[in-house]
């Protein structure tokens, strides 16, 4: 479809991700499947848009250019770092970039850590975006897994208490009605109830499915590094 998608994610640097569940995996362990996290979305969403981005915060272009290497990323995924003090700088940054390069096809932002989450949801966001300026795909944690946008709108980056559940409340309260469509909710992979949930969610699928994160999690059972069912 016409437009831009770009995942947005950490750089996978020990000790810098996943690190609510350290006490379940360990800086190891965290690494492995944030890393398994990002090739897994890059994989689903590849042919979802006509456009698509990694943008990775934290990060040198050497960097990015040894983990495009080593993963070896598709040769048609832009692989950018991400500029600004916070969440909401580093995401206004990359529309304003993106959509000036677009020619004002609609642009749609995805986070790494909501691998499981229905493409159709995507096309969804695609497709409202011929009817409204955004389209949200609230998380259950009071954010948001997606934000689309057919315009630049630098006002819902601005000023949000970013990192907790009132983010997509703040960010609805700067759209007026008609102004936007709020996909299904869906989860994102923080804490160790999440990593249950992804795990039945990977062994459910087609083998081929979710081959990173099934590799990773199976390893980290087999290790006995985490137990698929918490107490």
């Amino acid at each position: 479809m016409d437009g831009s998608l770009v995942i947005f994610s950490r750089f996978p640097r020990l000790g810098r991700v996943k690190t609510r569940l350290e006490p379940v995996l360990g800086k190891q362990g965290c690494l492995e499947l944030h890393q398994a996290l990002v090739l897994d979305t890059i994989e689903r969403t590849r042919f979802l848009c006509r456009r698509h981005f990694l943008y990775l915060s934290d990060s040198t272009a050497r960097e990015r250019a040894r983990f495009a290497e080593a993963c070896r990323l598709p040769a048609d995924l832009i692989i950018r770092g991400q500029t600004g003090a916070d969440l909401g700088e580093r995401l206004w940054e990359a529309c304003r970039q993106v959509a000036a390069e677009s020619k004002e096809k609609p642009v749609v932002f995805l986070g790494a850590d909501s691998p499981t989450v229905p493409r159709k949801y995507i096309r969804q966001a695609l497709a409202q975006l011929a009817r409204r300026p955004v389209v949200l795909g609230p998380a259950e944690d009071g954010g948001y897994y997606l934000i689309g946008l057919s315009q630049p709108r630098p006002e819902l980056f601005s000023n949000l208490d970013w990192g907790t559940d009132k983010v997509l409340e703040q960010t609805l309260q700067r759209l007026g009605p008609g102004q936007y469509t709020l996909l299904p909710t869906w989860f994102d992979v923080d804490d160790g109830d999440d990593l249950a949930r992804l795990h039945a969610e990977v062994e459910a699928e087609r083998p081929k499915v979710f081959r990173h994160l099934r590799l990773c999690l199976r390893r980290l059972v087999h290790e006995s590094v985490f137990h698929p069912v918490f107490q």
